[in-house]
């Protein structure tokens, strides 16, 4: 049964079937689709994370990783990050501070929220809040209002609690300068080098029977990638647009059912003027804004221009547009906003509106009723699209039709040669699949892979594409002979040899300066270098090096740290092995220190901030009732 799914895998329906099969397997685990609990990951004190929040977690996690790093991330990168367990601490502990912030009555008032968002450059235009962008761009990420505000909310809900649980976080004027001194330091050296790329390569001497040693001793590393070979057949929608018909019925049907995508929603375009009003005030400032909104309203009654006295009243970031707030749908504003303002008829003013930003009067200046787009004006893009749909299946139906009778006992090239269709050769390639003619070669090359010489594949689908495969060899990785890789192994050998003598003689150098106390020594080993470097810091570019030598650096200020003019052995890098003697530390000066002091207060209390929250969050964690379910353990 299983291998005939798998034959068959790219039909449509056994897809489908597929799909159901492995969301099952994926996210409830074997035999857990009956239970009560599966829509859970974890539960947090009696709280419930569900299979939704983890998967938005995940793929926002995922993107953001994405971004970073262009786009190009290997499932490899994917485990190294261990998105999964990430995504999952991140909700728990996002769960602990919210039912933290319930716990200490902390919350986020509507005015609070409003003016972080018109603050947001995002949703900014020439320097101001701009309502129409705000829509436009919440909309194209197919965000609502609402959501977008939710999750903000929650964000800023969780700052307060870290900014509460962080705030009594201090750094002194000693701290500062223990922290600054420590890492301004800078050290003066002498230095001795013994690079391997400096040595006279023509003096190692490299003799057939060592690359041959090398090479019986890791053969293992020196095989050919495996490679198949197969012929495919293409099958495609393009190929039978002429012969597909389209009568009126059918577009009518699709355009009746999909009336939607034809439409254009009710929509006002207006202006208002807002006097904010926090949802706590007082009563006394309740009433003062709503009289403020009412003198307001009858300067506009009486004459002046309502742009006018929005541009000079309003407490919204579209005075400076006069109150302007483009053209919007049912939904995009707060509802009772929205209720007043297509009740209206073009040209009105409201009565004052109270919504959780304040008191507002608005003006439509437009008023858009729903159009449909008529079916003549779409009909040849409708009928275009169910051409398009129905070449395909045309196109898959012979695909199906070929498979049929392979299943049946006919070769490919048999079933290519009676239907007179182009069977296409690949010859052999790897895991990135064929160099030409192939739209998605990597996920071809996968799919040739998992079939076994002279197997034939279902209806692979690719993009627009659809293939059948044979598979017609398969060559397992093979150890390339040696008169292939002959030059490479004589480059390691040489490698390590210049490698082996740098290392000989920066030992017996090492020697004698110990016994003299002085890197200044007469030997008759020469190092391929030796300077004074001035100012080597403990980590990142020194400018004398002319790069960063990490190990080098650390051993530096190790033997500073214990007043030792040399280090206890050669120091050992990937670029070679070095000396050094210590000449001089140097702390920065307190002119520095005061120039640079509050740059680094800012940075020093961040970080002890962050310390001192994930201490708090890992005791409170301890003493929470977490469940993980068993799936989501990892």
């Amino acid at each position: 049964m299983l291998r005939f799914i798998r034959n068959r895998a790219s039909s449509w329906i056994v897809k489908f079937i597929l799909g159901l099969i492995i969301v099952v397997f994926v996210f409830f685990g074997w035999g857990t689709y009956q239970s009560g609990k599966i829509n859970e990951v974890a539960e947090v004190n009696g709280e419930v994370i569900t299979i939704n929040e983890y998967k938005e977690a995940y793929g926002n996690m995922l993107n953001r990783i994405k971004a970073q790093f262009g786009g190009n991330l290997s499932s490899e990168m994917i485990k190294m990050f261990n998105i999964e367990k990430q995504s999952l601490n991140m909700l728990i502990e996002q769960m602990l501070i919210l039912q933290e912030a319930r716990k200490l009555g902390l919350t986020v008032s509507d005015e609070e929220l409003g003016i972080y968002i018109s603050k947001m450059d995002y949703f900014k235009t020439d320097n101001q809040f701009d309502a129409d962008k705000y829509k436009k761009i919440l909309a194209a990420n197919r965000m609502s209002v609402e959501e977008f505000e939710n999750n903000v909310r929650k964000d800023l809900t969780l700052k307060k609690v870290t900014s509460l649980v962080s705030g009594a976080v201090k750094v002194t004027d000693k701290e500062l300068k223990a922290w600054y001194d420590y890492n301004r330091k800078t050290i003066d050296i002498k230095l001795v080098s013994f690079l391997p790329s400096n040595y006279d390569k023509k003096s190692i001497e490299i003799k057939d029977d060592e690359i041959k040693k090398y090479y019986d001793e890791n053969k293992g590393q020196y095989k050919t990638e495996p490679m198949v070979d197969t012929v495919y057949i293409r099958f495609s929608g393009d190929d039978f647009i002429n012969d597909v018909k389209v009568d009126d019925n059918e577009i009518k049907t699709y355009y009746q059912d999909n009336i939607d995508r034809y439409s254009t929603p009710e929509t006002v375009r207006a202006r208002h003027i807002l006097v904010q009003l926090a949802p706590d005030a007082s009563a006394d400032a309740q009433k003062k804004a709503e009289s403020k909104i009412k003198d307001l309203r009858n300067k506009v009654l009486k004459g002046e221009p309502f742009e006018e006295v929005a541009s000079k009243y309003s407490e919204g970031p579209s005075a400076s547009r006069g109150g302007d707030l483009g053209v919007f749908k049912r939904g995009d504003m707060v509802k009772p906003f929205s209720d007043a303002a297509f009740a209206l008829k073009k040209g009105e003013v409201s009565q004052p509106v109270k919504t959780r930003f304040g008191w507002h009067i608005i003006k439509v200046e437009e008023k858009n009723k729903k159009s449909v787009k008529k079916l003549d004006e779409v009909k040849a893009q409708i009928s275009k699209r169910i051409k398009k749909r129905k070449a395909k299946l045309k196109a898959y139906d012979r695909a199906d039709g070929i498979y049929d009778s392979v299943l049946k006992g006919a070769s490919l090239e048999e079933e290519a040669a009676a239907r007179n269709i182009k069977l296409e050769k690949t010859g052999y390639f790897n895991s990135r699949g064929p160099e030409k003619g192939i739209a998605d070669p990597a996920e071809f090359a996968k799919q040739a892979f998992s079939y076994e010489k002279g197997d034939t594949s279902g209806v692979i689908e690719s993009g627009e594409n659809m293939y059948i495969l044979q598979v017609k060899d398969k060559k397992e990785p093979e150890i390339r002979p040696l008169a292939e890789i002959k030059d490479q192994i004589k480059k390691i050998i040489l490698d390590r040899k210049l490698k082996e003598k740098a290392e000989k003689d920066a030992k017996e150098y090492f020697k004698v300066v110990k016994s003299k106390n002085t890197l200044d020594i007469e030997s008759e080993i020469k190092p391929t270098e030796k300077k004074e470097v001035q100012n080597v810091k403990r980590q990142g570019f020194v400018k004398d090096f002319g790069f960063s030598v990490p190990e080098l650096q650390k051993k530096i200020f190790e033997s500073s740290s214990k007043k030792e003019k040399f280090p206890e052995n050669i120091v050992k890098t990937d670029k070679g092995f070095y000396i050094f003697e210590i000449l001089k530390a140097k702390l920065p000066s307190d002119e520095d220190f005061k120039k640079d002091k509050d740059e680094i207060a800012k940075k020093l209390i961040e970080r002890k901030k962050g310390h001192f929250f994930n201490e708090w969050m890992k005791n409170y964690k301890k003493n929470s009732d977490i469940i993980i379910s068993e799936r989501y353990k990892g």
